[in-house]
């Protein structure tokens, strides 16, 4: 009931907004929501079925639109929280969005209100599993190995006893995956579905958790650099993984960029700099280490022609430029 309460007063103030709008009350309570009368100047009316949900989930979102097989009105889903994947979702079905704190993509009629950036204080956004995390290493390994080959499908019992890990941990990721439509189930198993959209929430993800960086410079070409980097491997054991678009330029066989990025553990990198001979910046620079707070930062790294390489799906998420996103995406769908 207070869903519903906050709900109806949320509607009401955002359609209120709208200059030409003279009246906005629920004149029907449903099962799941409430229908609204939304009078306009010059004497239109507007009718909107609101659906609240405790958690809008694109996957409960999907199943809910395809459900129904007739609205009263303007489809209005309202939640909590409402997720980017969520948003694109009702808009390709033409329904309306909306959270409590008053984000919302509504298009009906002569009217379209579309609200972003406003703080949820109402809730807190719902706590993501581990699944984007590299401080949750198993259920990272679990995504990374899907990512590997998105076309085949694993059996969770498989999954399990390939990883080592529980069956239970398994399932859950599989339930957020498929909960927002970035993976679906199968009769030989899940797999992932939506290697795009995946992507770019686990990058968004990753990119409001703290990276630590450091910065350096070097007079060698990036070329020069690169064969020092490997000949340090060999001679003193100390291993750096190119990522960005330094591994982009491995994968795709072109020109090696001007600044050189890679994966380094921490406790390395006073070494490897010493052996590369390489100065340390504030800011700038023309080498970029990324420090590793977890191995499984490298669950799915390779080494190509003597060089250590991120997978396609860690070079997405470290990636400054979009001609490298775009060429890991291709990879990691294998396109």
């Amino acid at each position: 009931m207070k869903n519903r309460d906050e709900a109806r007063e949320q509607v009401r103030q955002v359609l209120m907004q709208v200059p030409f709008a003279t009246g906005c009350e629920v004149t029907e309570e449903t099962r799941d929501g409430f229908v609204v009368r939304y009078e306009l100047q010059g004497g239109g009316v507007e009718t909107l079925e609101a659906v609240v949900l405790a958690q809008a989930y694109p996957a409960v979102v999907l199943r809910m639109l395809q459900a129904r097989e007739a609205w009263r009105g303007y489809p209005l889903v309202v939640s909590p929280y409402v997720s980017p994947e969520t948003v694109r979702l009702c808009m390709e079905h033409g329904a309306g969005c909306m959270d409590f704190a008053g984000n919302c993509r509504i298009c009906f009629g002569t009217v379209y209100i579309a609200e972003g950036g406003h703080r949820n204080k109402a809730v807190r956004k719902p706590r993501r599993p581990g699944v984007f995390s590299s401080t949750t290493p198993i259920s990272s390994t679990i995504l990374r190995r899907l990512m590997q080959n998105v076309d085949k499908p694993w059996k969770l019992k498989d999954l399990s006893q390939t990883l080592g890990c529980s069956i239970g941990l398994v399932h859950k990721v599989k339930t957020f995956l498929c909960d927002n439509l970035w993976a679906e189930t199968t009769p030989q198993g899940i797999r992932i579905a939506h290697v795009d959209e995946l992507m770019q929430a686990w990058a968004r993800e990753y990119a409001t958790a703290p990276q630590g960086i450091r910065r350096f410079r070097t007079e060698l070409t990036p070329e020069q650099l690169e064969w020092r980097v490997n000949e340090v491997r060999s001679r003193s054991g100390i291993r750096c993984w190119f990522t960005g678009a330094t591994a982009a330029a491995h994968y795709a066989g072109s020109p090696r960029p001007a600044v050189f990025h890679g994966h380094i553990y921490p406790f390395r990198v006073a070494d490897f700099a010493r052996e590369c001979g390489l100065a340390e910046v504030a800011e700038g620079g023309n080498v970029v280490l990324h420090l590793i707070e977890q191995p499984t930062t490298l669950a799915d790294a390779t080494e190509q022609n003597g060089s250590l390489l991120v997978s396609p799906a860690q070079m997405y998420l470290d990636a400054e430029d979009e001609p490298t996103r775009a060429l890991a995406l291709r990879l990691v769908a294998k396109q």
